[in-house]
């Protein structure tokens, strides 16, 4: 008798607190419909990219990924040389394939990325100077301007883990394709950015992002 009542007593906590998980993931998909995220590798890119992201009631999402660029010298030499500042972005659409009450959700993504680079190289410049009637030639260094634009598609499947609620990681993988170009300053200067990684890249690219983020 005492064995029966423990058990019953033991299926009705196991369907409380079932009832309880299912009321959690309720509020959770209902009230809970912004991320916010970083993408830690980017600094490698010199920049900062901070991922906005809206949940809609159909389980698909709207992201909005700024990006801010600032790269300095790389040494005291090169002064003003290869000193650069930046802002940017993607816009995506997220479509999952699971429910949001899943812990462990994989999901279709795809959309567009802008970039925009002010790049500033000094040159010096031979001007002439005359000092008690004698001529002679000074150099005089000049900031140049470069500007870089750089847009094109991206296409991802990630997958998006919430181990504890309200943490987010999300990883995923894909490809992309990039043009680039330069509307003012040295129109040449792209011309040997053949790396992905180089600002003024034009061609295929893959897709592997890591982001950590919170849900309100």
């Amino acid at each position: 008798m005492k064995t029966i009542i423990t058990t019953c007593i033991f299926l009705m906590f196991l369907s409380n607190l079932g009832i309880a998980q299912e009321s959690g993931f309720s509020s959770r998909q209902n009230t809970n419909t912004y991320i916010w995220s970083i993408a830690p590798q980017f600094t490698a890119e010199n920049a900062m990219r901070i991922d906005i992201e809206r949940r809609y009631q159909n389980g698909s999402s709207v992201v909005l990924a700024p990006r801010f660029y600032v790269k300095s010298p790389n040494s005291e030499e090169e002064g003003n040389n290869g000193k650069m500042l930046g802002i940017g972005g993607e816009l995506f659409h997220k479509i999952r394939i699971n429910e949001l009450s899943n812990p462990l959700r994989g999901y279709i993504m795809y959309g567009m990325l802008y970039n925009f680079y002010d790049v500033i190289q000094v040159e010096a410049e031979w001007v002439t100077d005359e000092t008690l009637g004698i001529t002679t030639f000074v150099g005089r260094d000049e900031d140049k301007h470069i500007g870089i634009n750089k847009f094109g598609p991206n296409l991802a499947i990630g997958l998006e883990m919430e181990p504890v609620e309200r943490f987010i990681i999300d990883l995923y993988a894909g490809v992309g394709a990039r043009y680039s170009l330069v509307s003012y300053g040295d129109k040449s200067f792209i011309n040997s950015h053949s790396s992905i990684f180089d600002m003024g890249y034009t061609g295929i690219v893959p897709l592997i992002v890591f982001k950590v983020g919170v849900v309100f």
